[in-house]
């Protein structure tokens, strides 16, 4: 395993250890596996969510802006930055990024004429915000990630 897939494994290790309870645990880890992939936005995403859940709120606002850095066209960490915005008060920066995840939602309007089948799967989440089901398309988005 190279060190990209090797962050999969350290990232789900933290998972289980925030579902565990050991919150420490998974913080030390999701920051391995963001050292291991740093180019990688899903483990600064995880990590936001984690985050939140910690109620720590503006280091997870960090992390969702460096999964946008490094993965503009991803929907889930602009949905998670409107909801941390929301959640400090800061009403005015949601609003900018909700404007932000519609216009990608506009994108997957071209998605009927693709035939390059992985522009097409580029394009799958955004089609499935744009039809209201987030979750869905969101599970969906990890499984064709991690069938990969």
């Amino acid at each position: 395993m190279t060190p990209p897939d090797f962050y999969l494994c350290v990232m789900f290790h933290a998972e289980i250890l925030s579902v565990a309870g050991d919150a420490g645990g998974a913080a030390r880890l999701y920051g391995s596996a963001i050292r291991l992939a740093p180019d990688i936005p899903f483990a600064y995403q995880k990590r936001g969510e984690f985050r939140m859940k910690q109620a720590q709120t503006l280091a997870a606002i960090e992390d969702f802006q460096q999964a946008i850095k490094r993965s503009q066209d991803w929907p889930a960490p602009y949905l998670s930055l409107i909801n941390a915005y929301q959640v400090s008060g800061n009403t005015k920066k949601s609003g900018e990024y909700a404007k932000a995840i519609s216009k990608i939602a506009r994108q997957a309007d071209r998605a009927s004429s693709v035939t390059d089948p992985q522009e097409a799967d580029s394009l799958y989440f955004p089609i499935k915000y744009k039809e209201n089901s987030v979750r869905e398309a969101e599970i969906d988005f990890q499984d064709s990630f991690f069938s990969r």
